[in-house]
């Protein structure tokens, strides 16, 4: 029996606005899938993605693209941009206004990291949660193939390795984000 793999992309404008509408598509999207048990946790770190696309990555004229992947008992956010950069967790003092965003999305999520492309970078979390099984499908059934932005965006190369995440060569890991 093969697990069938659930996702979903919608992109966004480079505006405010969208910061509202990615939250509303993602939990939109996992209650329809029926995964609700950390949906507090997916909507800070969508809030928090997103809006770090918006105020660092997305270049004018540009559009943001917030990926959900359902594999099982793991959801995958995916919030992509076609800016510069590479995201940095940063120390942020009681009086800063911001800069704190990665450090809560580490704190929620159960795995964290950057993938980059060219051009640009996605900023992804990973949440194990209560859904044990989302949909089987028996072995040459219709439906239970993966396509390839399916198995870039779960890493299925990791997955095949037994690691169980996203293929390590393709992101940063979480300790090349932190600050030395």
């Amino acid at each position: 029996m093969l697990t069938v793999l659930l996702s979903r992309q919608r992109r966004f404008p480079r505006a405010h606005r969208s910061v509202s509408a990615a939250r509303r598509f993602a939990l939109d999207t996992l209650a329809e899938w029926g995964y609700q048990s950390r949906e507090d946790d997916v909507r800070v770190c969508v809030s928090e993605l997103v809006t770090n696309a918006l105020l660092h990555g997305v270049p004018p004229g540009r559009e943001l693209s917030l990926a959900l992947v359902g594999d099982g008992p793991l959801v995958r956010i995916e919030v992509r941009d076609s800016g510069g950069g590479t995201p940095e967790v940063r120390d942020a003092t009681v009086d800063d206004c911001g800069g704190r965003g990665l450090r809560l999305v580490m704190a929620l999520a159960d795995d964290f990291g950057v993938t980059p492309h060219r051009p640009g970078k996605s900023v992804w979390a990973v949440f194990r949660t209560d859904r044990a099984e989302v949909a089987e499908v028996k072995d040459g059934e219709e439906g239970g193939g993966m396509d390839e932005s399916v198995r870039q965006a779960l890493g299925e190369r990791g997955r095949e390795a037994g690691s169980g995440g996203p293929d390590p060569g393709l992101r940063l890991p979480l300790r090349q984000l932190l600050p030395s």
